[in-house]
């Protein structure tokens, strides 16, 4: 008897222990391969590749910033500022940070990190051994570069189309509302914004609220992909081993 109750202690143990890793361990065999390459900071050494690589290309033009399109000036192979005079954007408060390209995630680390214990128990710097956590977190299909005052300021706001007259960020159309804590990214970002939200939330279980699905199901549908979005896809998916089919799937169509 006791050593049956021993087995089921054990086994009720191992679940609790494997828990936060069902996403990664629940993959394909075939697949398992990238979950220890897959984290943010590879993320964001492919990333800055795949931008760098292209910016004297055919998609020099749409390798910008995510939110206000600003060209991307490097130093050495690395992202360094923003160049404002491309984009027509003026700092609201932190010119330094105004300045700065950062990468964002799109669907915010807060929204697919809360389910974590790790999280819960101290955040990001918590997680960071977490394979499950850091393999979400490393998803170079939610992720793109942004100027590090909106992407600050946005923080973990969800999206929502504000009506409001953009005004805060000299040309550049992005709107975040601090009152009443929602950001409205600009129309020329509002797609890839939308397929990005879709598809983490298709890929990982990510519930979205109904309103939510209907606002980036027209996104989607009313913002197809520019080249540079369906090139971006290609190169992510040859790294990463996977593609955005909300993306891939619209790219297709554009060809036929």
């Amino acid at each position: 008897m006791r050593a049956k109750y021993f087995l089921s202690s054990l086994f009720i143990l191992f679940w609790l222990f494997t828990a936060d890793t069902a996403i990664v361990s629940s993959r394909p065999a075939h697949k398992q391969n990238h979950e220890t390459r897959q984290n943010y900071q590879n993320a964001l050494k492919h990333l800055g590749r795949i931008y760098y690589n292209a910016r004297n290309g055919i998609y020099a033009g749409y390798n910008r910033t995510l939110y206000c399109g600003c060209r991307i000036i490097y130093n050495g192979k690395k992202p360094k500022k923003a160049d404002h005079d491309s984009c027509g954007f003026r700092y609201r408060k932190n010119e330094k940070k105004g300045m700065k390209i950062e990468w964002e995630h799109m669907m915010p680390v807060h929204r697919f990190a809360g389910n974590f214990s790790c999280w819960k128990a101290g955040g990001r710097k918590s997680c960071q051994k977490n394979q499950g956590y850091r393999y979400i977190e490393g998803d170079m299909h939610n992720i793109a570069p942004a100027i590090g005052e909106i992407n600050s300021d946005r923080g973990n706001y969800p999206f929502a189309d504000i009506k409001t007259k953009p005004y805060q960020y000299g040309k550049c159309q992005m709107v975040v509302d601090f009152r009443r804590h929602i950001a409205s990214p600009p129309p020329a970002a509002r797609g890839a914004v939308a397929r990005a939200y879709l598809y983490m939330s298709k890929r990982y279980s990510i519930k979205l609220v109904p309103e939510e699905e209907k606002l980036y199901n027209f996104w989607h549908k009313h913002y197809p992909p520019t080249k540079w979005e369906c090139y971006r896809n290609t190169a992510i998916a040859r790294i990463q081993g996977n593609e955005n089919k909300f993306i891939s799937d619209s790219c297709k169509q554009e060809i036929k």
